[in-house]
């Protein structure tokens, strides 16, 4: 049998992997641009980013590269996706600011994205189980 058909991508994988590699790179290109001074920020978003070390825009390049990375294998049906966003998901977890819990639209954009994360491994996970991803 033909490897192009038994390795058909299904749809969720376009969606997630889209939606992965036009956010990470769309955030990296700002992240980019913000700190180069490019861009016009609002000065309470500002103020923000003047509170950032060169270790927290390197931690954001970086997680955002692993977005990239995930997306990218989950697109190529790679078992390295599962891995990926499951190390993703634990960094998140594990860098959670504490503030945020007291402000509730932050709390919320971060359970949706502890959901969204947790939903998204259980998918590759299921994938890695049927041998989807190789």
């Amino acid at each position: 049998m033909n490897e192009s058909k038994t390795r058909k991508r299904p749809i969720a994988v376009w969606i997630v992997s889209v939606f992965y590699i036009f956010t990470s790179t769309l955030l990296l290109l700002f992240t980019c641009l913000s700190f180069s001074g490019a861009v016009s920020i609002p000065p309470e978003e500002m103020v923000r980013l003047n509170s950032l070390t060169g270790i927290d825009y390197l931690f954001i390049i970086a997680q955002n590269c692993m977005y990239l990375a995930a997306a990218i294998a989950l697109f190529r049906l790679r078992k390295a996706a599962f891995y990926l966003f499951a190390i993703l998901l634990g960094i998140s977890i594990a860098t959670i600011e504490i503030e945020c819990f007291f402000e509730i639209e932050c709390f919320y954009a971060t359970i949706f994205d502890w959901l969204l994360l947790l939903t998204i491994c259980i998918y590759t996970w299921s994938l890695k189980q049927r041998r989807v991803l190789r």
